[in-house]
């Protein structure tokens, strides 16, 4: 009788879990952009029609994602990619993030939270007095995308599985 091999097993698991994350990244920032489209057609309504669907169309649309995870998101999209705020701000826009709902200057915004993502993710540098961010990218190995509550050893872990590096014990 054979003995099952949990690691390949786990490592078979590990490396579909990395291609759904990744396939969820994508999905999000389509939702996203199909999200602000259907909010631009809102607006392109008469105002007794757009007063009429709105309510019901934004229930079923929900909110968005966030400005901290839609950053995330974006750097780690163009992981190695040296970027300023402006230029992650033009991303943003790009893949149909809202600033509608932002009071203040939104560039002051996403400053902030460049400024506090984790030094663990995100690396920064100054060049003539302007600040650049990139996500980190794992040596050599398959970048996994982010995700909330994750030790860096799972990820470095993934990381191996998604391209079958992991050592047979």
């Amino acid at each position: 009788m054979d003995t099952p091999n949990y690691r390949e097993q786990i490592n078979q698991h590990l490396a579909r879990f990395v291609q759904l994350v990744a396939q969820r990244g994508d999905i999000d920032a389509e939702i996203v952009k199909t999200r602000h489209l259907i909010r631009a057609f809102i607006n392109m309504l008469p105002g007794n029609e757009r007063n009429e669907v709105s309510p019901a169309i934004e229930v079923l649309i929900g909110q968005q994602v966030g400005l901290t995870d839609a950053i995330r998101n974006t750097l780690q999209q163009f992981a190695g990619t040296w970027m300023s705020a402006v230029e992650v701000k033009k991303r943003l826009i790009g893949f149909g993030f809202d600033f509608d709902a932002y009071t203040s200057n939104p560039l002051a915004s996403i400053h902030t939270v460049l400024k506090r993502l984790p030094t663990e993710q995100v690396e920064k540098k100054t060049v003539g007095g302007s600040s650049y961010y990139r996500w980190k990218e794992t040596k050599g190995l398959l970048n996994i995308p982010f995700v909330p509550g994750m030790s860096p050893n799972l990820r470095a872990l993934m990381t191996m599985a998604a391209k079958g590096k992991t050592e047979k014990r």
